[in-house]
């Protein structure tokens, strides 16, 4: 007599929302089964309409013959071996061509690839400038007043603080 024995695994499909500078390197997030034999993992970018993706990985290995070419040499596993079910990637030098969404989608041995996570990515362009103070270079002086209906300035509050 023979049966028929086989199980599927119970994924949970997260969408979560990330925001990084033109410029940075945007971490995609992706967790799944820690004990199942991973086949196949794949990065995809839904709005591009391509065969190709942003990273695959087939076979224990990357495979860039799959891959998106403006996305080649800028994606890699954040955890080559993928300890724990962790299939996050880095996205090396975001541009603003990168924004939207991402899906990892993740195959088990004798399973089709499953959507396992989604990713909702904003590119900000960084700011015009950025001023670090240093501990006690610097006096910074406010004032508070104001002018009353006949043109006289009242002062409410003076300071000098040191930074």
């Amino acid at each position: 007599m023979c049966k028929n024995v086989f199980s599927q695994l119970q994924l949970i499909i997260f969408q979560t929302e990330l925001t990084v500078k033109r410029g940075e390197d945007a971490t995609l997030q992706c967790y799944g089964p820690t004990d199942a034999t991973i086949v196949l993992l794949r990065w995809e970018k839904p709005d591009l309409q391509s065969h190709l993706y942003v990273f695959y990985f087939r076979d224990r290995r990357p495979n860039e013959n799959y891959q998106i070419p403006r996305f080649k040499g800028r994606v890699k596993l954040k955890e080559p071996e993928m300890k724990n079910g962790d299939f996050t990637v880095i996205l090396k030098n975001v541009s603003m061509n990168d924004a939207g969404i991402y899906e990892c989608q993740v195959g088990y041995k004798n399973q089709k690839p499953q959507l396992i996570n989604s990713i909702n990515l904003t590119v900000e362009e960084p700011g015009e400038f950025e001023v670090k103070l240093l501990p006690g270079l610097f006096d910074v002086s406010y004032s508070f007043f104001f002018f009353n209906n006949k043109g006289k300035k009242t002062d409410l509050l003076k300071q000098t603080v040191q930074l």
